[in-house]
C-alpha cells in the first residue's frame, strides 16, 4: 500500500526480497500540471512495470475491492505512505495483519512529510519506524496487569491477539496472576496440572508466562473460528506441550 516515490522506492526494495508481491494498493490518478493530465502514482508505474497487479480504488472501503483482497489471501499488509485511512476490517484481513513503515524515528515527525520536515529542522539524522498497523498484538515480555488491560481495551474487536503454531489466536478473556512468578521465558505455557489454570466453572484454562507474573486466558477465538473457552481450544487441540510458546513469531 502506497502512492508517492518514497512509497516506490519501498516497494523496489520488497521486489528485491524472497517474499511475493501479489499486488499493490495505490491512489487512483490525479490531475497534474497546468494540463490537469491524469498522472499515476509512482508506485503504479513501478508495479505497472514489474507485472504486478495494481489496485487502485479510490477507497479502502470498496466493497470490489475488499472482494479481492479475499481472493489474493494475502500473508501480510505493508503501508508506506499509502494517503488514505485504512478500515479496521482491511487490517484484519492479511493472515499476519499490516504494517506501516514511517519515515522517521518516532514520536519524531510524526504526520504527513516527515522526511521533508527532518531537513527543513536541520536533522542530521533520521529513520523508519516500522509498526503494527492494529495496536491489538500482544507483547509476553509486557506484565500480566498490562496486557490484561490491551485484552480488555481491545475486546471483543478487534481483539487482542498472540499467535499459537503460526495461525493468529485472540484473546477474548483473560485473568491476570500477577503474583505467580515463572522461571520459563515470556509466552511459555504453564503446565495445565498447576492449579491456577483452571477457569471459573472448573474446567482447565491455558496459562501463560508474562514479563511479570502471567495470564491465564478464558475465552479465545482461533483464526478464521468462533470465540470458545480456552478449555475447548485445548480439547480441539488435543492438549498442549508445557513447552510450548504462544508469540509474534508463531511460536
Amino acid at each position: 500500500m502506497g502512492t508517492p516515490p518514497y512509497a516506490a522506492v519501498s516497494l523496489e526494495r520488497l521486489l528485491e526480497t524472497r517474499h511475493r508481491v501479489v499486488a499493490v494498493l495505490t491512489r487512483p490518478d490525479q490531475p497534474s500540471g497546468r494540463g490537469k493530465k491524469m498522472k499515476e502514482s509512482a508506485v503504479k508505474t513501478l508495479a505497472t512495470a514489474r507485472s504486478i497487479e495494481v489496485l487502485d480504488q479510490a477507497s479502502p472501503r470498496d466493497p470490489a475491492l475488499m472482494s479481492r483482497l479475499r481472493e489474493l489471501a494475502p500473508d501480510i499488509g505493508v503501508c508506506v505512505a499509502y494517503g488514505r485511512i485504512v478500515p479496521r476490517d482491511f487490517l484484519e484481513l492479511p493472515r499476519l495483519g499490516c504494517i506501516n513503515a514511517h519515515g522517521s524515528l518516532l514520536p519524531h515527525l510524526r504526520g504527513a512529510a516527515p522526511i521533508e520536515r527532518a531537513i527543513l529542522e536541520g536533522y542530521s539524522e533520521t529513520g523508519v519506524t516500522i509498526m503494527q498497523m492494529s495496536e491489538a498484538a500482544i507483547d509476553w515480555s509486557h506484565s500480566a496487569q498490562e496486557i490484561y488491560r490491551r485484552v480488555r481495551a481491545f475486546a471483543p474487536s478487534p481483539g487482542a491477539f498472540t499467535f499459537d503454531a503460526g495461525k493468529r489466536l485472540k484473546v477474548l478473556e483473560a485473568r491476570p496472576l500477577s503474583d505467580r512468578s515463572c522461571n520459563a521465558a515470556a509466552g511459555t505455557l504453564i503446565p495445565a496440572s498447576d492449579a491456577d489454570t483452571e477457569d471459573e466453572s472448573g474446567d482447565i484454562a491455558i496459562t501463560v508466562c508474562c514479563g511479570n507474573g502471567a495470564l491465564t486466558l478464558l475465552t479465545v477465538q482461533p483464526e478464521g473460528k468462533r470465540a470458545m473457552s480456552a478449555a475447548d481450544y485445548l480439547r480441539g487441540c488435543r492438549g498442549l506441550a508445557s513447552d510450548r510458546r504462544l508469540g509474534a513469531s508463531g511460536g
